[in-house]
């Protein structure tokens, strides 16, 4: 029931370009909405607006969706392959879809049984959440009862749950995907049938029908196709030459040789499951970028916010990120900038810096690896963050 659901839409990914925020240092328009509020670590706060002295927002936010745009429609989420894609590419790099849809119908046409959604998260184990618009879980929110669904002692890559229908539920798995989601799919799948209790199951993609113990029964099978699926996708990236990026239940993972060659040496998921939990279960911002637009020479600026006393997953180039309205053919910006929140005082430092240099002096203080893309900054304090503006960085 929608009573037993936290309250959240998300928001539209039109492919136009959006010009809805204030005007920033008056030549800058926003190309995403920056309308947002502070959450870290279960706190909530306002941001800043953006005004033409100073416009940080502060990370760790969730968006403010009521802001009169368009919604996503409730079409698979506006198509299960926005994000139901195994190995989303940009650049050089490829792109594999390769989804695991099931339908299950209620039978009956005098029933009414519907599904019970705060049960079946019980029962399940699950959290929920919807993508941002850079494939940014925001935890906690559901659009019209369609959501990621996954379970938070087994982090794999999300399972999409469309529950809208009161006579249908519609759910889809990527591939490959660590064992234990496989698992948790087929509990969920039978969580659903025992719910309507008489029922049809159609497998999308091949149009085949189950019954729920045939449905069980290809589990197995299921599970050594996604670690064939694995060792396919590490052949065909060279073996970590040409990265991956796979999207995740969190965020998107890039992956590098290292990981190909440890996954490569795995007798079975076990190995690619531990990565997949190890790299999301984490108390930490994955930053995402506003993108502005100077309307002077039509530019475009991506703009990142570091806080005060908060573990920080960076890219090191700033244009590695995923466009949810088009991840094969991304914004592309042409400058990198980086701005700073002082969450003790809740209020941004003034000014913009060069992100390249940012990158450059975080690399020489105690960021670490986090994957072929991105760094793990660790926390910084407020003086530590004025040491790096005033002594390190270059001043925009």
């Amino acid at each position: 029931a929608d009573s037993d659901w936290s309250s959240g839409e998300i928001e539209s990914t039109s492919e136009e370009i959006s010009l809805r925020a204030t005007v920033m240092r008056q030549s800058l328009m926003p190309l995403t909405d920056d309308r947002q509020h502070i959450k870290i670590r279960g706190r909530r706060y306002t941001a800043p607006p953006l005004t033409s002295t100073c416009s940080v927002v502060c990370q760790s936010y969730s968006e403010d969706n009521n802001t009169g745009g368009k919604k996503l429609k409730n079409d698979r989420l506006a198509n299960t392959t926005s994000f139901i894609t195994a190995l989303v590419a940009f650049a050089e790099r490829r792109v594999i879809k390769m989804p695991f849809t099931l339908k299950i119908t209620r039978k009956g046409f005098f029933t009414k049984r519907t599904i019970d959604i705060g049960e079946m998260l019980e029962n399940c184990k699950f959290k929920f959440g919807t993508y941002n618009d850079f494939y940014v879980l925001d935890e906690g929110k559901h659009q019209n009862n369609s959501c990621i669904l996954y379970n938070p002692q087994h982090i794999g890559r999300g399972i999409y749950f469309d529950g809208n229908n009161d006579a249908l539920v519609e759910m889809s798995i990527n591939t490959p995907t660590s064992q234990y989601e496989i698992e948790d799919f087929f509990a969920l799948a039978k969580e659903i049938c025992r719910q309507y209790k008489s029922f049809d199951i159609l497998n999308v993609e091949d149009n085949k029908k189950f019954s729920l113990e045939e449905l069980l029964g290809i589990k197995d099978d299921f599970i050594k196709f996604n670690y064939d699926e694995l060792q396919k996708g590490i052949e065909k990236s060279g073996f970590g030459e040409n990265a991956w990026i796979m999207t995740a239940t969190m965020w998107p993972i890039w992956i590098d040789k290292q990981m190909c060659n440890d996954l490569r040496e795995s007798k079975d998921l076990s190995v690619f499951s531990q990565l997949l939990h190890d790299k999301q279960n984490m108390d930490t911002y994955y930053a995402k970028p506003s993108l502005m637009r100077n309307e002077v020479d039509n530019s475009i600026l991506a703009i990142y916010t570091l806080t005060e006393d908060c573990l920080s997953i960076f890219p090191m180039d700033f244009n590695d990120f995923i466009s949810a309205s088009n991840p094969q053919n991304p914004i592309r910006a042409d400058k990198g900038m980086i701005r700073f929140f002082i969450f003790s005082e809740n209020r941004p430092l003034d000014g913009m810096w060069d992100y390249e240099e940012f990158i450059k002096y975080v690399m020489e203080r105690g960021a670490t690896k986090y994957d072929d893309a991105h760094i793990l900054i660790p926390e910084y304090n407020k003086a530590d963050i004025e040491e790096m503006t005033n002594s390190i960085l270059r001043h925009a």
